[in-house]
């Protein structure tokens, strides 16, 4: 008797061994076969296991499963929450459309997924156009300046944090040329200077997104920025009745202060891509400078200017106006209802 026991039992084992080693993947097979057939208790059974036990595609082929079978019993809330937790483990989840069922693909479209930390490399490119301000007018004999802006470009990289769908705050790193021209007129001479400014510049600004649709939405910032000067040159013309003269490419670096800030706010829209990897971003910013850019320890120092071109600098803030075209990489994802 107690031999067939013992024989009893191996079989058991034998029979039960291979249940108990059953894989995520077997058991996912069996709980998309019972939801084909209608049984849902088994399907949320089974699916359940592999929530924790298995890679994340089983993991997220799990809680999809479980969110379509608690549509079918009308549990709603539990849906919803399964379809949150899918999207945790992978916020780049694209519903089949013809395969998934309808109200699962709805059920979706309720969870919002908002790309937390993004980050631009290399593709922030855009144009700019230059617009000086004199706060203060110096000359060695009686002339009037004439200022216009000129058009140059900027180029970098961007960072965003997001809190929510609404505000956020981005950092940027912007490689910007600035210029604008100076003209004159002083003892029967026409002098025309043009000015060309390199700086690295870093906006920091709070933003706000709004009309939000679908993958599309617009945003408003604000903030601030500061400026380190690379290097700065002048482009000198002068004309008159015997010819003239002129000096390019004549360095201004020493007469302009090495650090300078402002206050800087865009207005822009952004577009996330189908596969949620990345978005689009297109934006006009304004940045008003704040300080002076001219050093003016260093004003009456150049006899050239004085003395051949009649000329002095100004106290002097730039403006700038620009556009920009931008593509962001999602890195971190924030899920919420």
């Amino acid at each position: 008797m107690q031999k067939m026991l013992t024989i009893l039992l191996v079989l058991l084992g034998g029979i039960m061994a291979p249940l108990s080693a059953q894989t995520c993947q077997e058991k996912l097979i069996q709980a998309s076969n019972a939801y084909d057939n209608g049984d849902m208790p088994l399907t949320i059974k089974l699916a359940t296991d592999c929530t924790v036990q298995g890679d994340e595609s089983e993991r997220v082929n799990a809680w999809r499963l479980l969110a379509m079978a608690y549509l079918v019993t009308s549990e709603r809330e539990k849906a919803l929450n399964a379809a949150e937790q899918m999207l945790k483990i992978n916020p780049k989840y694209q519903p089949d459309l013809l395969n998934e069922p309808k109200d699962f693909t709805q059920l979706l479209q309720e969870i919002k997924v908002i790309p937390a930390f993004s980050l631009g490399g290399g593709f922030l490119f855009g144009n700019n156009g230059t617009n000086p301000e004199a706060i203060r007018f110096y000359a060695p004999s009686e002339y009037t300046k004439t200022y216009s802006n000129k058009a140059g470009i900027h180029f970098g990289v961007s960072m965003g944090y997001n809190f929510n769908s609404r505000h956020g705050v981005s950092l940027g790193i912007l490689s910007k040329t600035w210029k604008y021209n100076v003209a004159y007129q002083v003892f029967g001479n026409d002098v025309s200077l043009d000015e060309t400014i390199r700086t690295i510049d870093l906006p920091l600004m709070y933003q706000y997104s709004f009309l939000n649709k679908n993958r599309f939405s617009m945003n408003v910032s604000a903030g601030g920025y500061g400026n380190l000067l690379m290097n700065s040159f002048n482009d000198l013309h002068l004309k008159n009745n015997e010819g003239g003269s002129e000096i390019k490419h004549y360095s201004s670096t020493v007469r302009r202060n090495k650090l300078n800030a402002g206050i800087c706010g865009s207005l822009g829209g952004r577009l996330q891509t189908q596969n949620k990897r990345g978005q689009w971003r297109f934006d006009v910013a304004y940045f008003k400078g704040l300080t002076n850019i001219t050093k003016t320890a260093s004003r009456y120092d150049n006899q050239t200017l004085i003395y051949d071109f009649f000329y002095l600098d100004d106290d002097l803030r730039l403006n700038n106006l620009g556009v920009s075209i931008s593509y962001q990489f999602n890195i971190k994802y924030t899920v919420k209802r």
